[in-house]
């Protein structure tokens, strides 16, 4: 299977041609294709707080987040999301 990630969401009309391209290849019907096509959306935190302690030299501990001086929390815990469609590979040449 192949993989593509964007920002922003598959449009109706790409997984469309995907499935119309995945039952003429296999020789299958829509319906059946459908299985093979997957779109979703996917959500992922780069840290959750708590999750990470630093033990320094003097053997106080802080939680990763108040430690580092270069990332800020904000960015640390940010929601990254990204739209994802996965189709079999052989379809790769006919859609591309």
């Amino acid at each position: 299977f192949r993989i593509e990630l964007r920002p922003d969401a598959f449009d109706a009309r790409e997984t469309e041609q995907l499935t119309a391209a995945c039952a003429k290849h296999f020789d299958i019907s829509k319906e059946e294709a459908d299985y093979f096509v997957i779109n979703d959306r996917i959500d992922n935190k780069l840290y959750e707080y708590g999750g990470i302690t630093i033990q320094f030299k003097n053997g106080s501990t802080a939680d990763f987040a108040d430690a580092s001086d270069q990332l800020s929390r904000e960015i640390l815990m940010r929601t990254v999301a990204k739209s994802f469609v996965c189709y079999p590979k052989e379809i790769a040449e006919l859609i591309h």
